[in-house]
């Protein structure tokens, strides 16, 4: 049950909805009229003011959002009535403070939540390096993933031009026979050259140097 259709009963009536995907909600406002509207926009329960206490009987979780200024719900409201959970947002208090002592009764208002929050706000505090390290990490992946990026052009032209030698009969008879390597894995060849290279380039800034070595590796013999 929800009491109270104001402001902040309005936007936590909603989040109910939203986020705990419920619609066993019952509203109850002073102004009737009020809770009704509301009910029918997101499809809940209303009722009148004068049956308050025959609700809080029958509720199990009861959020309290009104501004009146004395409790709408006391002692005896929640005296012998079984277990419930009592969230009072209101400032004042709308739920008699004493109703803490029944033992049946869980009362929570916005002192406590504010605790709550600080608590999980100092928590959240509490990760935040662990946050740091890790996108200090992803960071410098990311920069060697840029850096490499820069010889991609290289490598490309290097296996074309290997794939090219690859298909010149001339370089086809001077090759295969001294490698030992059966043509059809010539691609394999290249590729692992390819590989080499890239390795290479990542820790030397000599792309002229490398493509002669790659095509040097390509050729020489027992290489595979």
């Amino acid at each position: 049950m929800l009491v109270g259709v104001g402001k902040i009963g309005r936007n936590t009536c909603r989040n109910l909805v939203d986020y705990l995907e419920t619609k066993n909600i019952t509203l109850i406002n002073r102004t009737e009229a009020k809770a009704e509207a509301l009910a029918l926009e997101l499809g809940l329960q209303y009722a009148s003011h004068d049956r308050l206490s025959e609700y809080v009987r029958q509720a199990d979780i009861i959020i309290v959002a009104t501004n009146a200024s004395h409790p709408t719900i006391e002692y005896k409201d929640l005296e012998n009535q079984g277990e419930k959970l009592i969230i009072d947002l209101s400032i004042p208090y709308n739920v008699d403070p004493a109703a803490q002592r029944l033992e049946n009764i869980t009362l929570i208002n916005v002192d406590e939540l504010s605790k709550l929050k600080d608590s999980t706000l100092h928590k959240r505090k509490a990760e935040v390096p662990k946050a740091r390290t890790i996108i200090s990490a992803h960071i410098v992946d990311f920069l060697e993933w840029h850096e490499m990026r820069k010889h991609v052009p290289v490598l490309r032209a290097v296996k074309s031009k290997l794939q090219e030698m690859n298909g010149d009969p001339v370089l086809k008879n001077l090759s295969a026979p001294v490698a030992g390597v059966p043509l059809s894995d010539c691609q394999d060849r290249i590729q692992k050259v390819i590989n080499v290279m890239a390795v290479k380039m990542r820790g030397q800034n000599q792309r002229g140097c490398q493509y002669i070595e790659a095509i040097n590796e390509f050729m020489a013999p027992g290489v595979n």
